[in-house]
């Protein structure tokens, strides 16, 4: 089985063509995927691949 891949903000920003903060209202509004938490007790957020393609995919229709 394949490891998900997790992406940092600054990939995501490229790939979704949102600013930091206008993804940041969006996941408080649950139209945007949530990050994860990348270290137990860290502020090192990332989001899952799947979870950013799924989002772009939704746009589409």
């Amino acid at each position: 089985m394949l490891e998900e891949r997790i992406l940092k903000l600054p990939e995501v920003v490229k790939i979704v063509n949102l600013k930091k903060s206008t993804i940041y209202k969006r996941m408080r509004e649950n139209k945007f995927p949530h990050s994860v938490h990348l270290t137990e007790g860290g502020r090192s957020v990332g989001w899952k691949l799947s979870d950013i393609q799924k989002y772009l995919d939704n746009l589409r229709y």
